[in-house]
């Protein structure tokens, strides 16, 4: 008679608990003896969502605040035009002006298109850029031409050496308006939506 020693298969799982548990399969069998592992605590982990993100809020348009055109103006001119021979529409005659250095016109829609004319006849002459036109509206003589020119430039979003066209209404605006900035201070000087007013009422463009 031979005997068969019955081998017995013993297969150990291991659970990385504070309390291991064995399950025992004999042969291939259901499982005969079976420890539940007792439920695992672990430590929280840190909730990173907790933690407090400052988020900046998107930047609002900087809208111009000013009033369309400034009603105390002196002389009514905003680019500040010096006294001359031209017979400008709307110029306050010489016997009448309150000084004898620049300009004075009836009403700022008058000096607003005497300095729009002016412009153009400069451009007419070549002076088609920031520095061009300022360097001869503003000479060094009197003013810091070097600011005048890069404040100019900037407002407009260009090299002070690039090439305007001054025929298109937009720039022109853009060019009267950051120019009465400087001639006037920020509280007295043009909107380009006023200047475009002005171009379009008296069709100088």
């Amino acid at each position: 008679m031979v005997f068969f020693k019955k081998k017995v298969d013993t297969i150990s799982v291991s659970v990385n608990t504070a309390k291991a548990a064995d399950v025992m399969i004999s042969g291939g069998g259901a499982a005969q003896n079976a420890v539940v592992p007792s439920p695992v605590k672990l430590d929280p982990m840190p909730n990173v969502l907790n933690v407090p993100v400052t988020v900046a809020p998107p930047s609002a348009p900087v809208l111009d605040t000013r009033p369309v055109s400034p009603s105390n103006l002196k002389w009514n001119n905003p680019l500040n035009i010096r006294v001359s021979n031209n017979a400008w529409l709307g110029k306050v005659p010489e016997s009448k002006r309150t000084q004898k250095a620049f300009e004075e016109f009836e009403t700022l829609d008058y000096g607003t298109r005497a300095a729009v004319k002016n412009l153009l006849t400069y451009y007419s002459r070549g002076l088609d850029t920031v520095s061009k036109i300022v360097s001869t509206w503003a000479p060094s003589t009197e003013n810091d031409t070097a600011s005048y020119v890069n404040y100019v430039a900037s407002k407009m979003s260009v090299s002070k050496f690039d090439v305007l066209n001054l025929k298109d209404k937009g720039t022109m605006s853009a060019l009267v308006s950051a120019m009465s900035v400087k001639e006037q201070g920020l509280s007295k000087s043009l909107t380009k939506d006023y200047v475009l007013q002005v171009i379009n009422k008296f069709s100088l463009i």
